[in-house]
């Protein structure tokens, strides 16, 4: 099963991956992970990646898409993967289009309001940088649930950030969802306020087993 995962922050993108590794063994797949791998690693393909990243420059559409296409073809990804933060720009989709066949793209669908009401309650934690929210049940804003380090919010969880991060999302995603609804991949969860990540997650197992995905 062969997936794209697409939100916003706060969308809810990460706990739904979460789940969906859990049952079905298959990895998620970050352009950052990747990046920060090849870098580690002194690979051919992340030296190149290494001059964009020191300088914050935005890695190119070629680039980003080799390491993608060279990522997928490890043996953890004999059962399928979670694409979370791929594609960026409709370049990306149409490439990836061209050499990966996508057995559906996964959009949770949240209002602004909504996700700015779940980022102010944000919490990472320092050592392993698992993110919390204090709506969850059993939230402790004293130690992180996984490893027990110390959580901490960051700058940009303040409204303006949120705000202006979400109007970039909106403008970026808008033809990356137009091409994959035309393709006939896209499948639409509207969040409610209420939900849960295993509420959502509910929708989207319903939605494989429709589909036969496995």
């Amino acid at each position: 099963m062969k997936l794209i995962l697409i939100a916003p922050s706060g969308g809810g993108k990460g706990s739904l991956a979460d789940l969906i590794v859990k049952d079905y063994g298959i990895p998620t797949i970050s352009t950052g992970d990747i990046f920060r791998r090849n870098i580690k690693e002194r690979t051919p393909l992340g030296l190149k990646a290494e001059k964009y990243v020191k300088t914050g420059a935005w890695v190119p559409d070629d680039l980003t898409i080799d390491l993608i296409l060279d990522r997928v073809q490890y043996g953890d990804c004999k059962k399928g993967f979670i694409l979370d933060g791929f594609p960026r720009t409709l370049n990306q989709a149409k490439a990836l289009a061209g050499k990966v066949k996508i057995d559906a793209v996964i959009e949770l669908d949240i209002t602004d309001e909504l996700v700015i009401n779940r980022l102010a309650g944000r919490w990472m934690c320092k050592n392993c940088t698992y993110i919390w929210n204090s709506r969850y049940p059993g939230f402790k804003k004293d130690a992180c649930g996984k490893c027990t380090g110390p959580l901490y919010q960051r700058d940009d969880d303040k409204e303006e950030f949120i705000a202006r991060r979400l109007a970039q999302y909106r403008e970026a995603n808008k033809c990356i969802l137009d091409f994959y609804r035309k393709k006939g991949l896209l499948f639409s969860v509207k969040i409610q306020p209420e939900f849960m990540p295993e509420d959502t997650y509910k929708i989207v197992r319903e939605f494989f087993a429709k589909k036969g995905l496995k």
